[in-house]
């Protein structure tokens, strides 16, 4: 017997509802060394999948493979856009880890809520975010004189300054944010008059090759080397392995974390 349109469209709406049944009460489990992660997709978008065991494994595997300490590379979860309820589920109810946040504005609510988490912001500065920037563990994307003038300004009232990185555009990519090599050692003796603590350099890698973005974290850390520095912030979800490889010591990872639809 066929079914008519209507039948049909009744069907359809049966199958889904009950997709959406289970869905509403599907518990994905998994196992990372003896603890339990579980994640109640009801609570979450559902494709938001949780991928934070995969990532340690690959960083873990991949320091072991260059003969590198695993506490010398420090995992920051990229939190813009989640919730203050996915950022307890998916990562720190699993681990003590640093949270990364773009924007000021995004940011303070998720500061006020979680007052014992690292926070580091990760996207470039304006001039009159500064402000709002007292209680980030690192300010990553520094690349201008007038910021590292605000913070001095500023910190002299909250009684300290908020150390910070340098952000380095290595592959000189003219849409992309960062001071130019030959401009670094000059900002960094700017911020050294002014009291800011410069802990490192950033980069963002170009969309490229495999070789081309190995030469470009290569370089970045050649310059921090010579500069005498100590943190270098680069690798993202698609090229931290490299990272790892060529000695970063802080990788931003978003969406990995959470799956190529989140």
């Amino acid at each position: 017997m066929v079914a008519t349109s209507g039948e049909g469209s009744l069907l359809l709406l049966h199958v889904w509802l009950e997709v959406l049944f289970f869905a509403h009460n599907f518990t994905c489990q998994l196992r990372e060394s003896s603890s339990l992660l579980t994640v109640d997709l009801h609570l979450y978008p559902l494709t938001c999948i949780f991928m934070l065991p995969d990532i340690l494994e690959k960083i873990q595997s991949t320091c072991a493979r260059v003969g590198r300490e695993l506490k010398s590379v420090q995992l920051i979860a990229v939190t813009k856009t989640k919730s203050v309820a996915e950022i307890q589920h998916f990562i720190l109810e699993h681990g003590n880890f640093a949270l990364g946040e773009n924007r000021v504005q995004e940011a303070l609510p998720k500061l006020e809520a979680l007052p014992n988490a690292e926070f580091h912001m990760l996207g470039q500065l304006q001039t009159n975010k500064v402000k709002s920037c007292k209680d980030f563990k690192l300010l990553h994307g520094v690349d201008n004189t007038r910021i590292l003038e605000e913070l001095a300004r500023r910190g002299a009232g909250w009684g300290f300054v908020p150390p910070v990185l340098l952000e380095v555009n290595i592959a000189r990519e003219p849409q992309k944010h960062g001071l130019m090599p030959e401009d670094v050692a000059g900002v960094l003796n700017t911020a050294r008059e002014l009291g800011v603590n410069v802990r490192g350099l950033m980069t963002v890698a170009p969309i490229a090759t495999e070789e081309v973005v190995r030469t470009v974290f290569r370089d970045l850390r050649l310059m921090r080397d010579t500069l005498g520095l100590e943190e270098l912030s680069m690798g993202m979800s698609d090229d931290f392995v490299i990272a790892i490889e060529q000695g970063a010591t802080m990788l931003r990872i978003g969406r990995a974390l959470y799956g190529a639809n989140a």
